[in-house]
């Protein structure tokens, strides 16, 4: 669906709809950012929402956030509810899945080439970021805030490593401009939310380390937080920021695996890759996972071992250059 046709769609909804808005499950920068954008943007535009997150936040991402209230759960049905940062149905956190099924009318905003196009109407641009989708469908509608233009910045950030990546275009950088001009400062945005590193985040780290293994002459790394790392260190998430992006850039690995045991026996996964001739978003759909060529995600349950060897044979046919698509 084009801009036009989804704008005129989603602003048309009642004054007085309960909406809803949420993002995929283990939630990162942009995802909790375009969450916020969005309810700014409603609120701008006359509108009441609720965001719903699969985990509370910490204290710094929540100082960034503002005044947002934000929950983890509702049996209420909604009118609306709208996805964002959300490449398909199985990445929604189950603990809010109730509210898009039941929804009346839903709404898809995202930028993953992997989307699957599972809401009535969908916005689905493949750009560097959900902020960025977001700032360019909205731009002219609203006013930027300090607080709007803040945690666009933050989505925009992170989805494109700090403008590392090669989603980074000149689009991109004309929409900074717009935004630094707003009254934050960006690189204390950085420091506290993403580069500032708490202890239980230090902890997990370490644990990610030293559980390193390499597969296929080095070319596969895998890292696993156990439940029981996250209970030994008393987090009921996975917090060291760092490994994906460490693992990716170690010499001779192609394929970066970051495992995560959220519940007994339930594996978030994190898929990344800095060559340009994998594509990791195929091996995350195999799954019914999805996101980016270069950085995807996607679930598993059952026995480790079973779920890591079924994991590892679609990375090495990746490897081998089959279509697996």
């Amino acid at each position: 669906m084009n801009s036009t046709k989804f704008l005129e769609k989603l602003l048309n909804i009642p004054k007085t709809s309960k909406i809803a808005i949420m993002g995929h499950r283990s939630a990162d920068f942009d995802c909790i950012g375009s969450c916020i954008a969005m309810y700014l943007i409603l609120d701008q535009l006359g509108f009441k929402s609720e965001v719903f997150v699969e985990n509370n936040l910490d204290s710094t991402l929540k100082n960034n956030i503002g005044d947002v209230k934000l929950r983890t759960a509702s049996n209420e049905v909604f009118d609306v509810c709208i996805m964002v940062d959300c490449p398909s149905l199985a990445l929604i956190p189950e603990n809010v899945l109730n509210i898009f099924t039941t929804a009346k009318t839903t709404f898809v905003i995202d930028h993953h080439i992997s989307n699957t196009k599972y809401a009535q109407f969908n916005y689905v641009k493949s750009v560097s970021s959900a902020c960025e989708v977001i700032f360019t469908l909205f731009r002219r509608k609203i006013q930027l805030t300090p607080q709007l233009a803040k945690n666009l910045y933050l989505g925009i950030y992170t989805d494109t490593g700090g403008f590392k990546y090669s989603n980074t275009t000149s689009k991109t950088f004309a929409m900074l401009s717009i935004l630094t001009k707003q009254d934050f400062k960006a690189d204390e945005v950085v420091h506290n939310c993403v580069d500032l590193v708490k202890r239980d985040s230090f902890e997990l780290t370490k644990c990610a380390f030293n559980s390193v293994k390499f597969y296929s002459n080095g070319q596969i790394a895998v890292s696993v937080i156990t439940k029981q790392d996250l209970d030994n260190n008393k987090v009921d998430h996975d917090t060291s920021k760092f490994m994906q992006s460490y693992l990716q850039n170690i010499e001779g690995v192609k394929i970066a695996v970051s495992i995560t045991e959220r519940k007994k026996n339930e594996y978030n996964i994190s898929l990344r890759t800095s060559c340009d001739n994998i594509n990791v978003s195929a091996i995350a759909k195999r799954f019914g996972g999805g996101g980016h060529i270069r950085a995807s995600g996607l679930t598993l349950k059952g026995d480790y071992k079973k779920a890591l060897n079924a994991l590892l044979v679609e990375c090495k046919n990746n490897l081998k250059g089959q279509n697996i698509d």
